[in-house]
């Protein structure tokens, strides 16, 4: 981002309508979705860069298939500058 290297936790990343709510939401491409117990494993790629994402279960993030177009957010006090770090 910006030249920066960044690391978010993937259960802090929010996956579709909820990313509105975040203070960064922008879209990205679902690689795949993944059911892992109480909620999903969800692969997003934006710009070349992979990003992982623990979201729970709901009929939203069910229906989301590899190739889709999705909003993603997160807060910026959850962003890690691991250059720094």
């Amino acid at each position: 981002v910006g030249g920066r290297q960044i690391a978010i936790r993937p259960e802090k990343v929010c996956v579709g309508s909820g990313a509105g709510r975040c203070d960064q939401s922008l879209d990205a491409r679902v690689g795949s979705v993944n059911f892992i117990g109480r909620g999903f494993r969800v692969m997003l790629e934006r710009e070349g860069i992979e990003i992982a994402a623990l979201v729970d279960a709901s009929d939203e993030i069910a229906a989301l298939h590899p190739g889709a177009t999705v909003s993603l957010g997160f807060q910026h006090c959850d962003v890690m500058d691991i250059a720094s770090a």
